[in-house]
């Protein structure tokens, strides 16, 4: 799937019972990734995320079928289907996915299984597919079970590395959260990530509600543009600040449409905004602008120093220190240890997208019921303690959610 995602690995966990309808879940991260192409009702509850050991993706564990099948998938903001691997495959038994760790589904084990006689195809804008049986199923999570989930059995791929679970906006097929919210276990069809900062050993996502302790208030909401098939947001303005002072990056007039997407390890943006950014952090393209614009690259050291970039909605503003940007060391150059750059430059083949190593400074409220995105920005390695806060339909919350 998108070679540039981070997989969120939701561990699940069920929290002690509340009067709210929450679930949630802790997420493990794994190590800097080294990634250079594209592929981009009153309760919550929560997941745990565990981040692979490359840092390439995030995935979640849930369980599909009666008895239930133990799935590795990943979470996928940007996309709306969710597929499992079918056991004995040729995307099981090929090099696409290591299904004897991440998991396969064999329908025959299950009492609950309805295929829908249909043969489906999913399609992502990198190039990657896979297709299978389209069936319904128990799906569990977070010790939650939602009955009759539509998903697909992928028997034949190209390009795929894991199941996925998207939790992207209305979709002719209703998402998993969309029908914990249809089936009453949470109140809203509204779920919240809190990725926490790169070194992290954990994070959280919230279905149905917020942590208020994981975010500096007011967490404010924009409409998503551009459609309802993506999370998209009004991007109107990127600075960077070195040393307390800030510049502008962005030309005069700048308004971008960005995908806020979990499946995209780095953030995207057109190439002539990238030069100016790496220009004023110390970043470079490798091996040059010419062969290669989309790779950057930047000495290992400059993690440590006071710069940050500054990214302004349509109200919120958030900011990205120079440490969530400094990735994996790719070794020296010229006597200088170098590591990978948190931006991709886009020649305007792939669109501009806010990927983890944005969405890690940034905690992101996915209002799906009112097609919004709330933003604010994140605190790193909260206390422990969560502050948990359900949202109904509309979501609004005095003083923390405008």
């Amino acid at each position: 799937m998108k070679s540039l995602i981070l997989l969120l690995t939701l561990t699940l966990q069920c929290l002690p019972a509340s009067a709210q309808k929450v679930v949630v879940a802790d997420l493990w991260k794994p190590a800097n990734a080294t990634s250079t192409d594209l592929s981009p009702r009153q309760a919550s509850f929560g997941a745990a995320l565990i981040q692979k050991s490359d840092k390439s993706m995030y995935s979640i564990e849930i369980s599909v079928g009666t008895p239930g099948q133990p799935q590795s998938l990943q979470l996928d903001t940007g996309s709306r289907r969710m597929w499992i691997p079918a056991k004995g495959s040729s995307i099981c038994s090929g090099s696409l996915i290591d299904c004897s760790s991440l998991g396969s589904f064999d329908s025959s084990k299950s009492s609950t299984f309805d295929s829908t006689g249909q043969t489906d195809t999913i399609s992502y804008a990198d190039g990657t597919s896979v297709t299978g049986e389209s069936f319904y199923d128990t799906v569990r999570i977070g010790g939650q079970s939602v009955k009759r989930q539509i998903q697909v059995l992928g028997k034949q791929g190209s390009g795929v590395g894991e199941g996925v679970l998207g939790v992207g906006f209305p979709a002719s097929a209703p998402t998993l959260n969309h029908n914990l919210a249809a089936q009453g276990i949470i109140e809203s069809n509204k779920y919240s990530l809190w990725l926490n900062d790169l070194d992290a050993a954990s994070g959280t996502i919230i279905f149905g509600g917020i942590d208020t302790a994981k975010f500096v208030p007011p967490l404010v909401r924009v409409p998503v543009v551009g459609g309802t098939d993506q999370p998209t947001v009004r991007l109107s303005r990127i600075s960077t600040i070195k040393n307390g002072r800030s510049t502008v990056q962005s030309p005069s007039g700048f308004s971008e449409n960005a995908i806020l997407d979990t499946g995209t390890t780095l953030t995207v943006l057109p190439k002539a905004l990238v030069d100016n950014i790496i220009e004023a952090m110390g970043a470079r393209y490798y091996p040059n602008s010419d062969a290669d614009p989309g790779i950057t690259i930047i000495p290992c050291s400059q993690k440590s120093k006071d710069i940050s970039t500054s990214f302004r909605f349509a109200g919120p503003t958030i900011n990205v220190d120079i440490s969530q940007l400094v990735l994996e060391s790719l070794g020296t150059l010229n006597g200088v240890e170098m590591c990978q750059f948190g931006l991709f430059a886009s020649d305007g083949s792939y669109p501009t997208t806010l990927g983890a190593t944005f969405l890690r400074s940034a905690y992101v409220l996915y209002d799906v019921d009112n097609n919004r995105i709330g933003l604010a920005q994140t605190i790193v390695n909260a206390a422990a303690t969560a502050r948990l806060v359900a949202l109904s339909e509309d979501g609004s919350v005095d003083g923390v959610v405008a």
